[in-house]
Formats: C-alpha cells, structure tokens, sequence
C-alpha cells in the first residue's frame, strides 16, 4: 500500500508541475506558434538582464525573457523610425509620429510597457526633420525639431513637458544656425545640444542650465590635424558619469576616414579633456556602451574591448573572427552594429552583414557568448 501511494503522489507532483507550468526543461523560452525568427533587429535597448525593447520594421517590440521572444509594443497604424523614440525603463516609453498632411507631430506615450498608449501631446511645428525626444523622468522631457538650411546649417525649435508628454510648452534660444542639431540631452539640471559640424574649426555643444535663459557655447579642444579641406564632426550626447563628472564621444571624418575621442570634464561639462582616442583612418565608426563611471564596452566593429577602470586599460573580449564561429557566419563585411550591456557581466551584441543582423548574449562579462534566436511572437 505504501509502494502504492508513493507512487500515485510522485505522479500527481509531476502532473502538477506541468500544469502549472513548474516543470523546466531548459532555461532557454519554449517556442511558441505563429512565431517566426526576426534576423533585422535593430536599435536594442535593454533595461535589465529580461526586460528590454527594440526598433524593427518601424515598429517597437518588447521582450521580457533576455532577447528570446518578442511582441510587438507599438501601437497599429504607427511608424516608430530609428532615433524617433526614447526608452526611459521597462514602463515608459515614447515616440514621435509625424502627422501626414499638417504639420503636426504626435507624440505617443505609454506608462505600462506598450499595453495602452495615449496620444495627447501634439504639436504644431514647421521643423519637423529628425525630431528627437529625451526624458530625464516619467514626467519631465524634451522634444527637438530640426529644419535644414543648408548642408552646415540647421534652425531649431524644441519644446518640454512636465508632465510626460500630455501637454509641450515650446521653448526660446539663442541658438545660432551652425551645424545640423542632431539630438537634445537633459544631465544634471542642464541642457546640451549636439550636433554635426561640417568645419575647420573646433566643434562645440550648446549648453543652458534649466534657470537660464540663454544657451552658451563650449568649444571641444581636439588634437590639431593638418587638412587642407574641413573636417566632420558627429557629437554625441554627453553621458552623466557621477555628480560632477562626464563623458563625450565624438568621432571625426576626413577624406571618409574616422578618428573618435572620448572625453572627460569635471566641472558638469565647462570644460573638456581627451581622455582616450582610437586613430583609425578607416571609414567603420566606433560603437560604445557605458555602464557605470568605470566600466566601459567599446568596438571598431571588427574587435570588442572592456576597460573596468575608465579607458585606463583595455581588455580584449571578442574577435570578429570568434562571433563568425557563434553565429555560423562564413560571409564578408560583417561587423558589430549595435552594443548593449545592462551590468559589467550581462550585455548583447547585434551583428550586422547587409541586412542580415544577429544577436550574441553574455552572462559573465564576455568570455562567453551564445547566439539567441530571436522570435517575434504574433
């Protein structure tokens, strides 16, 4: 009788734990129907080691198992284009929909992850070519339009809400002309705008602290460099590292060649200090994520380096040659596209060849990765 029941209880446990769903076979996600591999991910951003969204098709998917399954968050008949969207955790999230026809932006929100997006935030503008947005918090944002005067020139309006994005209240500056603004950025109660220079100058970024009224000017000092044509400039957002101090990347382009600088400034971004330059006379561009004020992941697209004590010393990570074994790659122009990693240990990697992209992952900072398969679940 003992015998009996032993194994009537040992069969309903079993029967239990698969109903419920507690039985786990693997720690990979089982897949499901009506999925489909996604080999064009794109834009990537993680919250934490489950929980992230990604840009793909004009769309914004949401995964919440690490990258494996995803569904899409944005809402129907919407387009979100790269750069036109900004993800501020697992919750909040925006994007700008231009408004065929008008000129009018509709900025699209949602507080709960892409279950229910709201559209209360639109605005009337004129400027309606690479509109960015930047959040500071679920209530406080920015919004920026760029007009195209020239192929140096750009005029600007941009505005702010207080209350995450339902109502926008434009804003006024003194910014002149020069160069093409390319994204705003809320740090520490001040405003920076970045932009692309096309110069023989030095490049800038336009500054406000949130009391002021007017918009300052600070030069970024680079090594000299003896062209006899100007150079170009892409600035990038400056990146809060601590409570004083900062970081900006900028990569420079002469004749198609790239040269990129990081920068430090301890004084909340008065004043600039090269802190690390790659002098890569090729046309690929550096891609970069930093996690925290010491550790930092950077790559040419062909190489991927950590430094755990702030561009001081590098560690090599992972060779091209090593992803192409991963993912199964016997093809030519591969290279990383996009890095994102949401502690020292745990990040992903997209790699791109044409319009094929794949994603790698790893869970103990680099020294071993494993491709995932995406699945976008329908």
């Amino acid at each position: 009788m003992k015998e009996k029941f032993m194994y009537r209880f040992y069969v309903s446990m079993l029967l239990l734990f698969i109903v419920t769903g507690c039985y786990n076979s693997s720690s990979k996600p089982t897949p499901r129907e009506n999925t489909y591999i996604i080999n064009n991910l794109l834009e990537i951003t993680m919250v934490d080691k489950e929980n992230g969204w990604a840009q793909n098709n004009n769309k914004l998917l949401k995964t919440t198992d690490g990258g494996f399954s995803w569904s899409t968050a944005s809402p129907e008949n919407t387009e979100v284009l790269p750069g036109q969207f900004f993800i501020l955790d697992t919750d909040n999230a925006w994007f700008v929909q231009e408004n065929e026809g008008a000129n009018e932006l509709n900025i699209y929100r949602t507080t709960n992850g892409g279950a229910i997006w709201s559209s209360n935030g639109n605005i009337e503008t004129n400027s309606r070519i690479q509109p960015t947005l930047s959040f500071m918090d679920s209530k406080k944002g920015y919004l920026m339009t760029t007009g195209l005067r020239s192929s140096h020139s750009s005029r600007i309006e941009f505005y702010s809400t207080e209350d995450g994005g339902d109502t926008w209240i434009k804003m006024k500056g003194n910014i002149d002309e020069f160069g093409i603004k390319t994204v705003i950025a809320p740090i520490d109660h001040q405003l920076f705008i970045s932009s692309y220079f096309n110069t023989s100058d030095f490049p800038f970024l336009y500054v406000k602290n949130n009391s002021d009224s007017e918009w300052r000017k600070h030069e970024i000092r680079l090594p000299a460099v003896d062209v006899n044509q100007p150079s170009h400039y892409f600035l990038d957002s400056p990146i809060n590292l601590s409570n004083s101090k900062y970081l900006l990347f900028l990569t420079r382009e002469i004749e198609r060649k790239k040269s990129s600088f990081f920068l430090t400034s301890s004084d909340r971004g008065g004043t600039w200090n090269l802190k690390k330059s790659f002098i890569n006379n090729v046309e690929e561009s550096i891609i970069y994520d930093i996690v925290d004020s010491e550790h930092i992941w950077v790559s040419n697209g062909k190489e991927l380096w950590f430094s755990d004590n702030l561009f001081e010393s590098f560690q090599t990570k992972l060779s091209l040659e090593a992803v192409k074994r991963i993912v199964n790659y016997d093809r030519e122009n591969v290279h990383f596209r996009k890095i994102d990693f949401v502690s020292k240990d745990v990040g992903w990697i997209v790699v791109q060849t044409g319009n094929d992209f794949r994603l790698i992952k790893t869970e103990d900072s680099g020294t071993e990765w494993k491709e995932i398969k995406p699945t976008l679940i329908h």
